[in-house]
């Protein structure tokens, strides 16, 4: 059986069309589109829900207008039921922090944290996404095999020797080479 010419042209050229219409299906290329790649989830959206109540009786609890939801997510409760048990919830809030605990949490500056900061991460990761300009996938990311695009921006990378003078002089303890040469500065007064 005879084939002509563009019989022979066009199933490759059809099948590439295919395969690239396919790689534009998602952020994994090729791959994930046919469902070899699972992307991870989002650490920032895996929250977990707690399940509704349903009350035993038709008569529903009397509303309070601004009180919390006791649905609402309590991760600082349930980490310490996860840790302790059900019933050390109680317990643990009842003591106060040690003065070894409230001395960290002052200086990680603890009570200056916002509770929407997942939020506010999430809004900047967008905002960061959108503003960079459109770059055409290479052929190996197309198919699901490419490399990164990230690049470094040499303004944002810290030269070690220098950032460990730095601190050294303000006298912050800082892990030194045995093997470094120390600058002028820093060596000993002869």
């Amino acid at each position: 059986m005879k084939t002509n010419c563009a019989t022979r042209i066009a199933a490759p050229l059809g099948l590439a069309a295919m395969l690239l219409a396919l790689a534009g299906c998602g952020r994994n290329g090729l791959l994930g589109a046919v469902g070899l790649v699972i992307p991870p989830p989002d650490e920032f959206q895996v929250v977990v829900h707690k399940p509704l109540d349903v009350p035993a009786t038709a008569s529903l609890p009397e509303p309070h207008p601004g009180a919390p939801s006791p649905l609402d997510p309590t991760p600082h409760r349930d980490a310490v039921e996860a840790l302790l048990g059900a019933g050390a919830s109680q317990a643990v809030a009842d003591v106060p922090p040690s003065a070894g605990e409230q001395v960290l949490l002052s200086s990680a500056d603890a009570g200056a944290s916002s509770p929407e900061v997942r939020v506010q991460l999430e809004a900047d990761k967008i905002k960061e996404e959108s503003s960079k300009p459109y770059e055409a996938p290479t052929v190996g990311e197309l198919i699901g095999l490419g490399g990164s695009k990230e690049k470094v921006d040499e303004k944002q990378v810290i030269d070690p020797v220098a950032e460990s003078t730095r601190l050294q002089k303000e006298g912050v303890v800082t892990p030194v080479d045995p093997n470094a040469e120390l600058p002028d500065e820093l060596k000993p007064k002869q």
